[in-house]
């Protein structure tokens, strides 16, 4: 089993940010990320039976043609490549806050926990899939609620009426592995004990 923290594409892939903002030099024997060939091998241990865990904006790993599976993220910006741009601050910002999100807790992921929870969000982050190929199978997990009014909890959200209806939690069954991708982090800071299970629960699953 593999759990991929909340860290981008870039700096998964290269190890290091593509553009903008402050990012320190490693020595050269920690330097770069997993590369084409860790891509590579990540879809060869799930084609072959190991389960990959993907925490908020870790997804950005499952969008590209390695994988090629039918989801994306709904909130990216059209032009982005493989959909992993995120949209500008000034049509959505939730930088911190609380929000509603149903659960299918007849899913193994959900096993156990109450039909509604409040998660942490604080990246524009929300699952879009359409049908999968025949050789794979897809579970939304959870997702928000249909209308804007209901989605915040506690904090501050602009643009919440993109979330109406999306994924906030998504799983594929390929070949004989699994891929869970969260929208959030569902450990943060080891404060958000409400949605510590949905972890637990991807692990266990993995194991089933």
């Amino acid at each position: 089993m593999i759990i991929l923290p909340d860290s981008s594409r870039e700096i998964i892939v290269d190890g290091k940010q593509s553009r903008g903002g402050y990012f320190e030099e490693f020595p050269p024997e920690y330097a770069g990320g997993i590369g084409k060939e860790g891509l590579h091998a990540l879809r060869d241990f799930v084609d072959k039976g190991g389960t990959l865990i993907t925490l908020a904006n870790a997804s950005d790993v499952i969008y590209g043609e390695e994988f090629n599976l039918p989801v994306r993220n709904a909130l990216a910006s059209p032009s982005a490549t493989a959909g992993r741009a995120a949209t500008s601050t000034s049509d959505f910002n939730i930088p911190g806050s609380l929000l509603r999100v149903y659960l299918d807790t007849n899913h193994p992921v959900a096993a156990g926990m109450p039909h509604e929870i409040a998660a942490f969000v604080d990246s524009p982050i929300a699952f879009q899939t359409s049908a999968p190929p025949p050789d794979t199978q897809r579970s939304v997990i959870a997702w928000y609620p249909d209308d804007a009014k209901d989605i915040l909890v506690s904090g501050y959200a602009h643009g919440a009426e993109r979330l109406q209806r999306k994924a906030a939690a998504v799983a594929f069954t390929r070949g004989k592995g699994k891929i869970v991708m969260f929208g959030f982090r569902v450990q943060h800071r080891a404060q958000t004990e409400g949605t510590f299970q949905l972890l637990f629960n991807a692990i266990f699953w993995g194991a089933m």
